[in-house]
């Protein structure tokens, strides 16, 4: 999933989630379908992208719903 030191998504929830959490997105390629979304690819980043996808991951659903707004 992560190339050159991104960390690419195309799943809008999911970086959500990455940006509540601290993480700055690097860049948005909106030339796709799907927007894509990278961040600076880090271990921890990929502990918290494994902790959203298994469903186990926490945060401030009102910080969450506004940052997810904007996207």
């Amino acid at each position: 999933m992560a190339t050159n030191d991104k960390f690419p998504t195309t799943d809008t929830g999911l970086a959500t989630y990455l940006i509540t959490e601290g993480f700055p997105v690097l860049s948005i390629d909106f030339s796709k379908p799907r927007f894509e979304f990278s961040f600076q690819d880090s271990p921890e980043i990929r502990v918290h992208s494994d902790s959203y996808i298994a469903g186990r991951a926490q945060t401030d659903p009102a910080s969450f719903l506004r940052v997810n707004k904007k996207l």
